[in-house]
């Protein structure tokens, strides 16, 4: 069990994680941002993505190929623009096709990023919007991942590029000529790292084979170090704005560990009942059941004539491990087939400040931003544990509905759950308090991809929520009715 206290808030989004299985109720509302999201330059290489959304809701991403671009995303997901452009040759001329490896958000309008130059080993830029970027400072590193600290400055963490052991250098985020400390790490690797509030870093090592959890300051001096309970590969680590760290192991369980604490709290499992396919999975706090767990997917269904499919899914729950339903926020169908569809997934990056989630992702250096607003009035604990919930898949005809025209319902099953799970339906509408105004059950054949009812004219003005629930499957969406 996790601790229920004020860091398990939605206000602590900065750099967190959560995500829990235990079969219990669980109040939810299931409706998705109309909004939508929007593409981010198909045509560009590979993404990297800030951890946190600004004060006010955006997000940043940044990219290469041919020219450094750094994208400000809109709050409600709707938009994007550019706010830093630059030829990355003109950055490090002594290099012609310098890689770019990693970028963070040190400050409003300020930026960092790392690019990887054969003559130099690796360079560091900051880049402010309105002005020229300030000098590369040089580092003779392998590879390596910069981060904020709450100074703005930015902890460098890489290998030497002889010997490749590993390394830090704190370097001043106003001028990156300034290394303002710098060491070596005692241990193998460094596995995962972030740095809390208090710009105490910390971190997943391997030292010898042994996987640990870490503490340092940003001097390298070590404040705390204990064994992960799990050392199942990979791991994904988080710390809040309160200073509570969180892994996720495997892709299938969760520990905590809180600030001021001594030992993890865990293992929780994520995984049983959930179809995760072969993609990646990463979590973050929420207003809405305290945390959630987020992971992308591709499969191929069949084999003498395959289908491939791809999308989100989605599971929230509570700080005492109450879970959710998984919810799929969207699902495509990939034709013609080949091979199993790859789904590289970036980020999921918890409330901003218009009550968004928000996704990243990226398939062959397509990124796109998705959104999803909840706002939590709906009781599940009627459906399976395991449900699942398909967004946006109920609509009315005609949207709005009027009292002048006969409406119906439609319900449109996904085409990946197409020929399966035919039966009975129960089909529920809900009040904007969530109360039940209308419910009828219908019978789905094995071929239905569609199912349409009638909805009753008695229904006044308002904006309804729809659930239609067939075995362990939900869908939802909403209708207007005007009178």
């Amino acid at each position: 069990m996790l601790p229920t206290n004020s860091a398990m808030r939605s206000d602590l989004l900065r750099r967190c994680s959560i995500g829990l299985f235990v079969a219990a109720s669980f109040t939810l509302t299931l409706t998705s941002n109309s909004r939508g999201g929007t593409s981010l330059y198909p045509s560009w290489g590979s993404w990297w993505f800030d951890n946190h959304p600004s004060a006010d809701g955006a997000m940043y991403g940044a990219c290469t190929q041919p020219l450094f671009r750094i994208v400000r995303v809109a709050p409600d997901g709707g938009s994007h623009e550019v706010v830093i452009e630059a030829d990355p040759q003109t950055l490090i001329p002594s290099e012609p096709y310098p890689d770019f490896r990693s970028f963070c958000r040190l400050a409003d309008g300020t930026y960092g990023a790392v690019f990887a130059a054969n003559s130099l080993g690796s360079a560091i830029v900051v880049f402010q919007e309105g002005k020229d970027p300030i000098a590369a400072f040089p580092v003779d590193a392998y590879s390596g991942s910069i981060y904020p600290t709450a100074s703005g400055d930015i902890y460098f963490e890489y290998y030497e590029q002889v010997t490749f052991d590993p390394r830090f250098a704190v370097i001043s985020g106003s001028n990156p000529s300034v290394v303002l400390e710098s060491g070596a790490y005692d241990f193998g690797q460094v596995l995962n790292l972030d740095i809390g509030p208090d710009d105490t870093v910390h971190m997943i090592v391997s030292t010898a084979g042994e996987i640990s959890y870490r503490q340092m300051s940003l001097d390298g001096s070590v404040l705390l170090e204990t064994p992960l309970p799990d050392d199942r590969y990979p791991f994904v680590l988080k710390v809040s704005d309160q200073g509570d760290a969180g892994v996720l192991v495997a892709e299938d369980v969760f520990y905590s560990f809180p600030n001021g604490g001594t030992e993890f709290l865990g293992p929780v499992d994520i995984a049983p009942g959930v179809f995760i396919g072969n993609g990646d999975m990463d979590f973050n706090y929420t207003d809405c059941g305290d945390i959630f767990v987020a992971w992308n997917y591709a499969y191929m269904s069949g084999l003498a004539t395959p289908n491939c499919y791809s999308g989100w899914g989605v599971r929230y729950a509570k700080a005492d491990g109450t879970v959710g339903p998984v919810i799929v926020k969207s699902a495509f169908e990939h034709s013609p087939c080949f091979n199993y569809p790859e789904g590289q997934f970036y980020e999921a990056t918890g409330v901003n400040a218009t009550g968004d989630f928000l996704f990243l992702s990226s398939w062959d250096g397509f990124a796109y931003y998705e959104t999803l607003v909840e706002d939590c009035p709906f009781e599940t604990s009627d459906l399976p544990a395991d449900a699942r919930v398909y967004l946006d898949t109920i609509r009315s005809l005609p949207n709005p509905v009027s009292a002048s025209q006969t409406s119906m319902l439609e319900m449109r099953w996904p085409s990946e759950l197409e020929g399966q799970m035919p039966g009975t339906v129960d089909v529920s509408v809900f009040d904007a308090g969530g109360r039940s105004v209308y419910s009828t059950r219908l019978e789905r054949g094995a071929g239905d991809g569609v199912l349409r009812t009638e909805l009753p004219n008695s229904l006044a003005a308002g904006i309804y929520k729809v659930r239609a629930s067939a075995h362990d499957v939900v869908l939802t969406g909403s209708i207007t009715v005007v009178r």
